[in-house]
């Protein structure tokens, strides 16, 4: 059946989610609704996070759970592949369970929260696992008492060896087919281009260009940006606090850089087409201490938020005429990108010098923020959708067709073996042309 039959199961199948599809529905309104609940699973928990964590409990962090639920990675990554979702409303949930194991020395349900996301989705456990042990080695290296080390180094240990015990049946056929692929000569790939002014641009609205994976999508708010600057001059916040955080944007921006760590964060491979598939852990990041620096919002001098936002206008500016001889593969043209963030960033700095974050329990406080929001995000989910070319039915259909033919071709000539091709240079899904196939992912060779 293949070497890695297991795999694709380990890829597609251990998932409570697909019970979904027993029920008889179209197929494709059951995949609606999972990639709904997992977007709202994944706001309902960073939502918990904040609250429990930083005891961001107001409108703020609702904003800020949409802002990391509809992030850039996530409308454009998993329209693709929704089971990468898994880890986006698990991430949160294993970050807070870790706290607990910090405050609380409880670790049972971090194991069950490790074995739970590996049987779902081997490859985003993978990339959650690395994060989520830098998180554990940061917290027990800066806060925890020499007292307490021992009694956490040894939690952690049996946490995670009790989730690798629960699912070594899928971790095994993984590792098999990782030394497999490594053997095998390396799939062709471009050097890495981006820098950290690409990074630091691709935070802004709309910024869709180079679909093939060279740039990150990491937007998540344009508010995301104006208080990750705030919280690094907020004096009261501590300066552990603020070297913690700097460590691990520098770790995940350093695994866009760099070619070892971004192989290292890939499970030690180079992916083929949509690269950075790491990033939706630092729009995690942004947006959670974006959360925590609006609780200091009242407090925040309305001069220096002012100077914020100008300064952001300025940098972005600069960016962008930098940024402009990028050939984009979208129809979102230059002039409307730089008049979209323009406008946004006045209107935020409306909302705030209006005073509305001032009565968080007004009504009005409350729809004008989430409208502005969901302006924000809905805009900017449609550039995603723009890119992937998902309104042209009839050019995927010819691109399937003509797949189909190469295929059988192949068939007829090489005798009866499997054959993986790729029908479009975006993606091959099969669901997309109501072909009730079970996965894509199989051991066949990429033609």
């Amino acid at each position: 059946m293949g070497m890695n039959t297991a795999l694709s199961y380990a890829y597609y199948v251990f998932n409570p989610f697909n019970f979904l599809y027993i029920i008889p529905v179209d197929e494709m309104i059951i995949a609606a609704l999972i990639y709904i609940l997992k977007t709202g699973l994944s706001a309902f928990f960073f939502q918990k996070f904040v609250s429990k964590v930083f005891k961001c409990e107001g409108i703020e962090s609702i904003v800020f759970s949409l802002f990391y639920a509809l992030c850039s990675f996530n409308v454009l990554y998993n329209v693709i592949y929704a089971m990468w979702a898994d880890a986006l409303y698990m991430l949160p949930l294993i970050c807070y369970l870790i706290y607990v194991l910090q405050k609380e020395g409880k670790w049972k349900s971090l194991a069950l929260a490790y074995t739970y996301l590996f049987i779902v989705h081997f490859y985003m456990a993978y990339i959650v696992g690395i994060f989520s042990f830098v998180v554990w080695l940061i917290l027990w290296i800066a806060y925890a008492n020499k007292q307490e080390r021992k009694g956490m180094l040894l939690k952690y240990i049996s946490s995670v060896l009790l989730a690798v015990g629960n699912s070594a049946f899928i971790w095994l056929p993984t590792l098999y087919f990782l030394v497999k692929n490594n053997m095998q000569k390396a799939t062709e790939f471009s050097e890495l281009q981006a820098n950290f002014l690409d990074i630091i641009y691709n935070l802004s609205w709309g910024q869709m260009q180079g679909a093939d994976g060279i740039y990150p999508y990491i937007y998540c708010g344009i508010p995301t940006i104006f208080l990750i600057v705030l919280f690094f001059f907020n004096k009261k916040i501590k300066r552990k606090d603020k070297i913690c955080v700097a460590v691990l944007g520098a770790f995940l921006m350093a695994g866009m850089m760099y070619m070892p760590l971004y192989k290292f964060m890939h499970a030690f491979d180079f992916p083929n087409m949509y690269g950075f598939r790491f990033v939706f852990l630092f729009c995690f990041l942004l947006t959670a201490v974006a959360c925590k620096q609006s609780v200091y919002l009242k407090e925040t001098s309305r001069t220096f938020f002012l100077g914020t936002v100008i300064g952001c206008f300025v940098v972005y500016a600069l960016l962008f005429f930098m940024q402009a001889k990028v050939e984009f593969e979208n129809e979102t043209s230059l002039a409307l990108l730089i008049i979209g963030n323009f406008s946004l960033m006045f209107l935020w700095l409306i909302v705030y010098f209006a005073g509305i974050l001032k009565s968080n329990n007004s009504t009005l406080t409350v729809v004008c923020i989430i409208i502005l929001c969901m302006i924000e995000i809905v805009s900017n989910g449609l550039a995603c959708n723009t890119v992937l070319g998902a309104e042209n039915s009839e050019r995927h259909y010819s691109c399937y067709k003509q797949s189909i033919e190469t295929g059988v071709a192949m068939l007829e000539e090489e005798s009866f073996y499997r054959t993986l091709y790729y029908n479009d240079y975006v993606y091959n899904s099969d669901s997309w042309f109501d072909y009730k196939g079970i996965s894509d992912f199989n051991s066949a060779t990429n033609v």
